[in-house]
């Protein structure tokens, strides 16, 4: 009875020992271990791009030249709030229990309305989430979007007009994100220059106004 006894503590001791060592994790050599699990390794730029991506808190300067002419759009992104602005016009969003609202001055003053989640226009300016580096071409100290990638920027296109003609898409980093976007919307013989900023990482601050 005794070395049964005996033989039934050393088989639980052994289980309670196999079950607090850690399994050895083998990766693939362009892989590295993240948070108990393998995952790729990036490229600098690849992470910076990831790293923009993942940001909830940050702002869009865009503005677009035409000859002597510039119009002014900002897209700010404070967590579940952002806002779109232009010279004339200014909407809020919210992300509220998973659906998306307008907020948005009347004649009455600020409404609140539902709107599916694409209809914000903050989202026109956000292709940048599926951007890689792949899709890019070293120049100088900035980057060119290849040709072959200019349907990323298809849906901002059509809601500029839907004939326009994209080109020359210039992409610059600075030391941890995406610094700026640069290109030329042409409709016939009317080009216009855009320029993307992105300012005020994890310092962007939106009072959405009181609303009914």
């Amino acid at each position: 009875m005794k070395k049964r006894v005996i033989f039934l503590i050393v088989i639980v001791s052994a289980l309670i020992l196999s079950g607090c060592q850690k399994k050895k994790i083998t990766c693939e050599e362009d892989e590295t271990i993240k948070d108990g699990k393998c995952v790729v390794l990036l490229s600098e730029i690849d992470q910076k791009i990831v790293d923009t991506s993942e940001l909830t808190n940050y702002t869009i300067e865009v503005s677009i030249q035409f000859k002597e002419e510039i119009a002014n759009v900002v897209i700010a992104f404070d967590d579940e709030k952002s806002v779109f602005q232009t010279n004339n016009q200014t909407e809020y969003y919210l992300n509220e229990n998973n659906q998306v609202y307008r907020v948005f001055e009347s004649k009455s003053g600020y409404q609140k309305e539902l709107i599916s989640a694409d209809s914000s226009q903050a989202t026109l300016y956000d292709f940048f989430v599926d951007l890689k580096e792949d899709d890019l071409s070293k120049h100088e100290s900035a980057y060119l979007l290849n040709y072959s990638s200019y349907d990323l920027l298809d849906d901002l296109r059509k809601s500029f007009d839907r004939n326009a003609v994209l080109s020359n898409v210039v992409v610059t980093f600075g030391d941890t994100h995406i610094k700026s976007f640069n290109f030329d919307l042409s409709t016939g013989e009317l080009v216009y220059h855009l320029m993307m900023n992105f300012t005020n990482i994890n310092q962007t601050v939106i009072e959405v106004p009181s609303h009914v």
